[in-house]
């Protein structure tokens, strides 16, 4: 007499992936599949910081045409016209707070050593510029006076617009993701994990 084959079911209280492995190792496939992604986006947004941390501080250098070039408000522009160091610092503090962004994106990574309120760090970066990178076309749209103070480019819809605030929702998924990832210390790299926390 043949017996027909039975597939195991789990018991009560027992986890379904201890009877069936193949779902287990799809579940991680796929996990590490997101979280490559993750890393990968949260990276890409902190090399997007970086690199402009590097422009603003390359700005001074090319002169007033570069300030209006990158949508620098009209007053600054014609600070850097008349020679006003305040022009220069002003793009230094700039990039220095890119800086600081870029820093918790590779901390994020655990790259760098945890810096100070790493997920509150994360997620708050992520909300400006998910907030930067969709409200100002309809700004721009309904209330361009509302940004000729701050921006010397954004009096209609044009390129700079489109791309800056496309860069800046880029750029704010990913660290928004990045909050959210589980694993980020440097001794992940040695093989440890640790939950992604403010301490």
């Amino acid at each position: 007499m043949i017996r027909s084959a039975s597939v195991a079911s789990p018991r009560l209280g027992e986890s379904p992936d201890r009877v069936c492995p193949e779902s287990r190792t799809r579940r991680g496939w796929r996990f590490a599949a997101r979280s490559r992604l993750r890393d990968r986006w949260l990276l890409a947004s902190g090399a997007l910081a970086l690199a402009g941390a590097l422009l603003h501080l390359a700005v001074p250098f090319g002169g007033p045409a570069w300030y209006t070039f990158l949508g620098a408000p009209p007053r600054l522009a014609a600070m850097a016209e008349a020679g006003s160091f305040r022009a220069a610092l002003t793009c230094v503090v700039i990039a220095m707070v890119l800086l600081i962004v870029a820093l918790y994106a590779l901390s994020g990574l655990g790259l760098v050593r945890r810096l100070p309120l790493l997920r509150t760090g994360l997620a708050a970066i992520g909300v400006v510029l998910v907030t930067r990178g969709v409200a100002f076309i309809p700004l721009v749209l309904w209330y361009p006076r509302l940004l000729s103070g701050l921006c010397g480019r954004c009096e209609a819809i044009n390129p700079f617009v489109v791309v800056t605030s496309a860069l800046c929702l880029f750029a704010g998924v990913g660290f928004l993701l990045g909050a959210a990832r589980p694993v980020a210390n440097p001794a992940h790299a040695r093989g440890a994990t640790g939950m992604l926390d403010d301490r």
